[in-house]
């Protein structure tokens, strides 16, 4: 099945809450095409997933059908883990990355396909979502001394919190060289919120950001705060819709 096809049924699929074409349009590409648990979250869950946030976002489908596809896509990762077996895991020197999320169900499963692209690639993952507060998230860094700190936000309130936490980071110092990496239509709506807030990367998706941890990680690379990098804009398109 073409890939644009396959894209455009998923999408249907999730915003009208069948379970069962879910199930086969995930089974499908693992069993007869060949797709590998990357391609599947990169080429598929990702893609569609941004496409149902944005059709939200402009009114054109309802919170019902946004429910939908979160939930169809919780589903959906569970079968892909289930099918597609173990990834292809790097030293255990690569440590743990921290992922929170903001608020809302797109945003919520948004962040679990980043953390499942970024354990595919060999990172431990922690993840929670729901606008944790500032000193909860700093305590946690502290203990966990992760490699990256990834931060996932959509909605128009999560500014604020997002400001709040940084603000915080600064004022306390708080785990200085940390890269942070952010991402979510948020940074896109709120004009210059990522530069204000000075992080490393405004990534696009996770293969923005899993190739992000990997230079990351080479040879030769230091912790330190650069200038915000931006990635390339996705090259998708959305799916028709009826």
């Amino acid at each position: 099945m073409d890939a644009d096809i396959r894209q455009e049924q998923f999408f249907h699929a999730l915003v009208t809450g069948d379970r069962a074409l879910v199930r086969r349009l995930v089974a499908e590409p693992l069993a007869d095409d060949g797709w590998t648990r990357r391609r599947m979250l990169e080429d598929l869950l990702w893609p569609v997933l941004a496409w149902a946030d944005r059709l939200h976002r402009a009114d054109q489908i309802p919170d019902l059908a946004m429910g939908y596809a979160a939930e169809g896509i919780r589903r959906a990762m569970e079968l892909i883990e289930a099918t597609a077996g173990p990834g292809t895991p790097i030293p255990d020197t690569a440590g743990t990355v921290q992922i929170v999320a903001g608020a809302g169900a797109g945003a919520g499963a948004a962040a679990a396909i980043l953390a499942a692209s970024v354990e595919e690639a060999g990172w431990t993952v922690r993840l929670a979502a729901g606008r944790i507060p500032a000193d909860e998230i700093l305590a946690d860094l502290s203990d966990v001394q992760p490699v990256a700190l990834v931060l996932f936000a959509a909605e128009t309130g999560d500014a604020p919190h997002l400001r709040g936490l940084f603000d915080t980071m600064r004022r306390l110092e708080a785990a200085p060289g940390l890269p942070i990496l952010v991402g979510g239509g948020i940074f896109a709506r709120v004009e210059d919120l990522a530069e204000v807030m000075g992080v490393d990367l405004l990534f696009d998706g996770p293969a923005d950001l899993v190739d992000f941890l990997r230079a990351a990680a080479g040879p030769g690379a230091g912790r330190g705060r650069q200038a915000v990098r931006q990635s390339a804009p996705s090259s998708v398109h959305p799916p028709r819709v009826a």
